[in-house]
């Protein structure tokens, strides 16, 4: 048998502190379209596991389309309280050396139109949200775990991994009007930013979304996330932010790291 390592595991004194992780959590967060569900079985007491499609709000607040008679509703129903799973590990060989985040809270059911545009963006083939038995779902947050690959590891609570609402305030009203501006005008622009911004392959690609921190892109299946240099708090930044990528776009050394 192979003799065990047994260098000690990283005192927490070592540990980054939460709002330096938040950032991270936040975009692993943001470029997940699915996540795993915990939720607690009401007859048995015991966890209940499942799949479904996620999506933020602008604070990075998780949103769901659930059918209110699935199994992981009806035990939300019965009790709130759950965990999501946003895993960044993709297809790496060994997935417990990348980034993943467990948010935790309670999954309560909302009627909230913001919440139904950002899913919708997200998910444009979620045709099954017009069905009378699907509702749309928000996590509330109360704390998260965010684990950056070995050697870190720590809570986070919601008061630090949530934005605050003055940073993105401006531009909740704006964001719709955005990204229809700019995938519908500047389609040239969105192309350059995914393909030599993001380093993707080519792809019909869309900007889904909007944050202080950045802007998500789809293309079929493919996803993937802009950062900005420097948060934007409105409109009228964001504007000046995106004429920027853009510019910067156009030339492919410019490209930065995938996303």
């Amino acid at each position: 048998m192979t003799e065990k390592n047994t260098i000690p595991p990283s005192p927490a004194s070592q540990m980054p502190p939460p709002d330096e992780v938040a950032p991270a959590a936040r975009r692993l967060m943001r470029l997940a379209d699915k996540v795993a569900l915990a939720t607690i079985d009401p007859q048995q007491g015991s966890p209940f596991l499942s799949l479904t499609g996620v999506a933020t709000m602008m604070d990075a607040t998780p949103v769901l389309l659930m059918s209110d008679i699935s199994r992981h509703s009806i035990n939300l129903a019965a009790d709130p309280r759950a965990s999501l799973l946003f895993d960044g590990t993709g297809d790496h060989a060994n997935p417990l050396t990348e980034d993943r985040v467990t948010v935790n809270g309670r999954i309560v059911r909302i009627d909230h139109p913001h919440a139904e545009q950002r899913f919708m963006a997200r998910h444009p083939k979620a045709f099954y949200a017009q069905f009378a038995d699907f509702s749309f779902y928000e996590m509330q947050i109360e704390d998260a775990h965010f684990v950056g690959g070995f050697g870190t590891a720590l809570s986070v609570p919601a008061n630090i991994l949530l934005l605050r609402e003055e940073t993105y305030a401006g531009l909740l009203a704006a964001e719709a009007d955005i990204l229809d501006h700019m995938n519908e005008q500047h389609g040239e622009a969105v192309r350059n930013m995914a393909v030599n911004l993001c380093r993707t392959g080519e792809g019909p690609w869309q900007m889904t979304g909007l944050d202080p921190e950045g802007c998500d892109f789809m293309a079929r299946k493919k996803r993937c996330r802009l950062p900005f240099p420097t948060p934007v708090s409105d409109a009228g930044e964001v504007r000046e932010m995106l004429v920027s990528l853009a510019r910067q776009a156009r030339n492919p050394e410019n490209a930065g790291t995938p996303e």
